[in-house]
């Protein structure tokens, strides 16, 4: 996954690995490649973020809530209990979306055992 996304941030290496960021003396930010696992990053989810950050004004968000049953909405017309939250709404069709949504849940779930 790295290799395409390295390709389209125009880094100047091809990934065969896990990624780094790299701060340079002059204070810019050069990707890396690394053996640590604990400084990798996935580039792709970067990506997103500092496009929603740049495009957006703000950080990616999303929230798993209850829908309110006293009204109900077109959203809720499968009876659904919750209601899936992206800000902004077109992170609901990216990877980046899907691995919010799934941590969320997760969360929620060990929260309430």
């Amino acid at each position: 996954r790295n290799m395409d996304s390295a390709e389209k941030l125009g880094c100047g290496f091809v990934p065969k690995g896990l990624c780094c960021l790299k701060v340079q003396n002059d204070y810019t930010v050069q990707v890396a490649p690394t053996l640590e696992p604990a400084g990798a990053v996935n580039l792709e989810y970067l990506s997103t973020a500092l496009q929603v950050r740049r495009c957006e004004g703000t950080e990616p968000l999303f929230s798993l809530d209850p829908i309110d049953s006293i009204m109900p909405t077109a959203s809720n017309a499968e009876g659904s209990m919750q209601i899936k939250r992206f800000e902004p709404e077109w992170l609901a069709g990216t990877r980046v979306g899907e691995v919010m949504f799934q941590a969320d849940y997760h969360l929620k779930e060990l929260s309430m055992g």
